[in-house]
């Protein structure tokens, strides 16, 4: 991390090195010390990011600025690498992993990054094959 603690590095470089991390443990198997780590340092970046107001819930995706659009997979990141961390007891992992999943969902739905088409797939229980999207997409034509 270039000798700077994590409470002294920028956002921007913090979620390099945590992104760094979620690769490396998606590509092969990394030491569980590096996992939570990687952890730690996206739990910093949400708090840097609710710290700098990057997001608000009253902006639409055309607000939100170019370099940020990176920080809008922070959590889904976050969920991601949280799966991967070794103990016993999963059941607090899988549930911490899928309150990461719900959050990044509903912050995708709020800021209208969903298409139509697929929250409606969604709400309807569709499994979002490419069949049944296309089947969709011919029943909204007509």
């Amino acid at each position: 991390m270039g000798g700077l603690a994590m409470e002294e590095m920028p956002l921007s470089a913090l979620s390099e090195q945590a992104r760094k991390i979620h690769l490396a443990a998606s590509e092969s198997g990394v030491d569980r010390d590096v996992v939570k780590k990687g952890c730690e340092m996206f739990q910093k970046c949400e708090d840097m990011i609710r710290k700098l107001a990057l997001f608000s819930s009253n902006e639409t995706k055309e607000d939100i600025s170019t370099n940020n659009l990176k920080y809008l997979l922070v959590p889904y990141y976050l969920a991601e690498l949280t799966e991967k961390i070794i103990q016993d007891d999963r059941i607090p992992i899988v549930e911490a992993s899928y309150a990461k999943l719900k959050e990044f969902f509903s912050f995708c739905e709020a800021m209208e990054l969903v298409p139509d088409e697929e929250l409606e797939a969604s709400s309807r229980g569709g499994s979002g094959a490419p069949a049944d999207r296309r089947a969709l997409k011919v029943d909204l034509a007509l």
